[in-house]
């Protein structure tokens, strides 16, 4: 069920006391705000899928995960947080130019969420501030579907423990949203290490400014008709005929 944005973010000391303690074990700090309400709900609505439905979107134009990259660079990143369908409390993590894996989120998990838990730690809308990265950064986001979990979910599906796609890119407008699924395995698929995943891409869904990537939902070219090639051969056959016979008269 999708739930309204928590107006109550920053209400409280104890709400405040929370998401400081939540950041604590985090690599990089909050940002100044939440994101704007208006903003969460859209992202909410357009790429949070209702649980066990299999993603589908087709309001943005889909990016290849792989690609992701600060074109123009920024200053500074941040990312937030805007809803979860999980079972499992999971982390997310960042490698920024090849390096070493950073924790963005310890513990994904909310009171306010698809799935929620009545411990959650996590406000939707809640952001974190990954600092400066110079234009022509490249980025990827992983997801350990759990906490301390060897597996990470990440762009490129030959590296994920199944050999699967665990995340769907989406480009709106400035934003990247990103979208995760953390169950292993092919859709239903319950032998072996298989989970029964439901292939719906909402067990954590978070939006990036100022990232870009490679759209893979490019239209392909128009190409005629094999019938309608035939009949333009047929009209250019037919005038260099016509022409041919007014220089021969």
């Amino acid at each position: 069920m999708k739930r309204h944005f928590f107006n109550g973010l920053l209400g409280t000391a104890a709400t405040l006391a929370g998401v400081l303690a939540a950041s604590a074990a985090q690599a990089f700090s909050p940002t100044a705000s939440p994101l704007p309400s208006d903003l969460w709900n859209f992202f909410d609505q357009e790429f949070v899928q209702p649980e066990r439905l299999e993603f589908q979107n087709t309001s943005a134009f889909k990016l290849d995960p792989m690609s992701l990259v600060f074109a123009n660079g920024a200053d500074p990143v941040e990312v937030f947080f805007i809803n979860e369908g999980a079972g499992m409390r999971g982390s997310l993590f960042t490698k920024i130019n090849g390096s070493p894996e950073q924790t963005v989120i310890q513990e994904i998990s909310s009171r306010d969420s698809v799935l929620s838990e009545d411990d959650g730690v996590l406000q939707l809308g809640q952001g974190w501030n990954l600092g400066k990265q110079a234009a022509g950064t490249k980025v990827e986001f992983l997801l350990s579907p759990w906490q301390g979990s060897d597996w990470r979910y990440g762009a490129d599906p030959t590296k994920n423990p199944d050999g699967l796609q665990h995340i769907v890119a989406y480009q709106y407008q400035d934003w990247v949203v990103l979208g995760y699924e953390d169950l292993f395995g092919e859709l239903g698929a319950t032998d072996g290490n298989n989970q029964n995943s439901d292939r719906d891409f909402n067990d954590v869904v978070i939006a990036i400014r100022g990232l870009a990537g490679t759209r893979i939902d490019q239209p392909p070219a128009d190409v005629p008709e094999p019938s309608a090639m035939l009949a333009l051969f047929g009209v250019g056959a037919f005038g260099a005929l016509t022409r041919r016979r007014r220089q021969q008269g």
